[in-house]
């Protein structure tokens, strides 16, 4: 089992995880870093004393399904591939079988149960307090019902029930933006220039090849390291040179027209007498 760990922050700054209280995302964090390779742990309970956290931290995890709980009393983090990736060559496989056959991974890699009949076995599945390795009650909903007299919420939050949104899914990730250019920075870093930046720049700017004159701007910033440009101030060198190449006409100005690369270029001319210098 490896040593390190990551988090995806599109759950742990879910609102979903943040709701929580501190100490069942304490019990969160401690039990992904006991995980096996495939997000299963055998013994949750230890964890939990060892930790110092109680069962309504650990109900509260199965209740807004960021852990999977089994009859075996083997739990599984739910969006365990989405934190973490392996590869193939250096999993250590978990040796947990009979419940891993219950699960469905999802297209985003979050583990879900396989049919409805196996439900009983997930997280809305409420586990005995002295006994939550080993049973586990019957889901009649989410409620005073369901939770009796020894309601979790009672004792700690008052008449508020903890469990407020935990039939809410946990958030899906979003898909991570598609990098079309970087232009370098006065810091030596870059600044990345998305697709839905560029194609907003053409909704704004129509006559304008916008990415040939991202090319120029890369260019020209590489060429005048010392006319350099802050992350702050990017953006209005950026919008600047593409509003004065829509002035000009653009794609559709006439081909004798003045060459971009000429000194005589207007915007040019501005761009190194510092007009576009962040105040």
């Amino acid at each position: 089992m490896a040593d390190r760990r990551m988090f995806a922050k599109t759950i742990i700054d879910s609102d979903a995880f943040l709701d929580m209280p501190v100490s069942s995302q304490v019990l969160y964090f401690h039990l992904s870093m006991r995980a096996d390779d495939e997000g299963f742990i055998n013994s949750p309970k230890k964890i939990q004393r060892m930790v110092g956290c109680n069962d309504d931290d650990m109900k509260l995890l199965i209740a807004k399904s960021f852990v999977i709980l089994f009859e075996t009393g083997i739990i599984v983090i739910k969006h365990w591939k989405i934190h973490n990736y392996i590869r193939k060559d250096r999993i250590n496989e978990t040796i947990y079988k009979e419940e891993k056959s219950a699960l469905f991974e999802k297209s985003n890699g979050a583990y879900t149960l396989q049919n409805p009949d196996e439900i009983e076995l997930a997280a809305p599945c409420q586990p005995s307090v002295n006994h939550m390795s080993v049973t586990c009650q019957p889901n009649v909903g989410i409620g005073k019902d369901r939770l009796g007299k020894d309601r979790l919420g009672k004792d700690r939050l008052g008449k508020d029930n903890i469990l407020h949104g935990a039939d809410e899914p946990a958030p899906e990730p979003e898909p991570e933006p598609i990098v079309i250019i970087a232009l370098p920075l006065v810091d030596k870093t870059e600044y990345v220039i998305t697709e839905k930046q560029v194609n907003n720049w053409h909704e704004l700017y129509p006559a304008v090849d916008v990415l040939q004159e991202l090319r120029k701007m890369r260019g020209w910033l590489e060429a005048n390291s010392k006319r350099g440009k802050t992350r702050n101030g990017i953006l209005r060198f950026i919008t600047g040179w593409l509003a004065k190449e829509q002035d000009k006409g653009g794609i559709y100005r006439n081909k004798s027209g003045a060459n971009d690369n000429d000194t005589n270029n207007p915007f040019l001319k501005m761009a190194m007498e510092g007009v576009f210098d962040d105040e």
